[in-house]
């Protein structure tokens, strides 16, 4: 461990001690690195460190207990994290320009204080508090558009509830999913973010948020799916669920093809056919909306990058008669 992470987790045990006057989380008399001395020097940026603090302090004390580690850890790293990633070096050492790196630190504060507000949300019966990581590595000076750091960030949730198997079941769910992302890649950035959430009674989904940025390419590539999760039976959502018969494929197809032709017209590849397919008998593209059954398709899966993701929703109406007792009982009916 660095003598620098070594000193902000120090910082870090610091916020529950009373800060001197016109300092933050650490004694500004003592400051001597560089986004130290840019805290202490610029108000706004102090004033926001003190009220980090106390947002942390409240969210560890509202949390439940067996949610308390992981928080810790998402703001142990955060700390070192957000100079990191406001300076011109990668690392929290150099500063250019001073007043956009002030500004850069102010957002993340502001950002991280409205997130540690929100601390711990209710989602049905669970209660929820994020597990984040965040990495900073030296990138890869043989990849195209070399940058000088490569940038890893995860969140998913971590729950506790009444139901202690239930929550157990949801964690391995998510920490699957996240185990699933490299974060050693020095050649590219990349986000995952993991939410839960309930759209039926005993239905649970976890919405899976993907955005990578390889070195020196275009643009990012952004892409969402989501696990739908039993929770009677403890286990993923699967197509025989939902419908009654393998046949059920080819209705949703024509359905889907009907729809997304009637919205997106030209600017949809010639030949989805085949697309259209996979993704209607895939549950990790489904959202149960009121209204019907939607469909999900990211970006480049039937359309140009410019036309971005698309979408298409069948009523619950139109595909009732091919709907297992399951369906009818649990996600026609909100």
């Amino acid at each position: 461990m660095s003598r620098n992470l070594i000193a902000l987790l120090v910082a870090l045990g610091a916020f529950a001690a009373s800060a001197p006057v016109g300092a933050a989380s650490f004694d500004c008399a003592k400051a001597s690195r560089p986004h130290e001395r840019l805290i202490c020097s610029t108000p706004a940026l102090s004033a926001a460190d003190d009220e980090l603090a106390a947002a942390y302090r409240a969210a560890v004390e509202r949390s439940p207990e067996a949610a308390r580690a992981p928080l810790r850890q998402g703001q142990r790293e955060w700390i070192p994290y957000l100079p990191a990633l406001c300076s011109d070096d990668g690392k929290g050492r150099v500063f250019k320009d001073r007043k956009e790196a002030a500004g850069c630190l102010l957002n993340g504060y502001r950002e991280r204080i409205a997130l540690l507000g929100r601390i711990p949300e209710t989602v049905g019966p669970f209660v929820v508090v994020p597990a984040q990581r965040f990495r900073i590595l030296d990138a890869d000076r043989s990849a195209a558009g070399f940058r000088p750091v490569a940038v890893h960030t995860l969140d998913r949730p971590f729950v506790t509830g009444p139901d202690a198997a239930a929550a157990d079941f949801l964690n391995a769910e998510a920490a699957g999913i996240a185990a699933g992302v490299p974060t050693d890649d020095r050649t590219s950035d990349s986000g995952l973010t993991v939410a839960l959430s309930m759209p039926r009674p005993g239905l649970a989904t976890l919405t899976i948020s993907s955005e990578f940025y390889g070195h020196g390419a275009a643009h990012p590539i952004s892409g969402a799916s989501f696990r739908h999760l039993r929770l009677d039976e403890r286990r993923p959502l699967v197509f025989a669920d939902v419908f009654a018969s393998p046949a059920a494929v080819a209705v949703l197809k024509t359905l889907v093809l009907s729809e997304l032709r009637r919205q997106a017209g030209d600017e949809l590849f010639d030949d989805i056919d085949e697309a259209v397919e996979k993704r209607v008998a895939d549950p990790e593209a489904w959202t149960f909306e009121p209204e019907g059954l939607s469909i999900l398709f990211n970006v480049y899966e039937i359309a140009p990058y410019a036309a971005g993701p698309q979408s298409a929703t069948v009523p619950w109406i139109a595909i009732e008669p091919d709907l297992t007792p399951y369906a009818r009982g649990l996600l026609a009916k909100p």
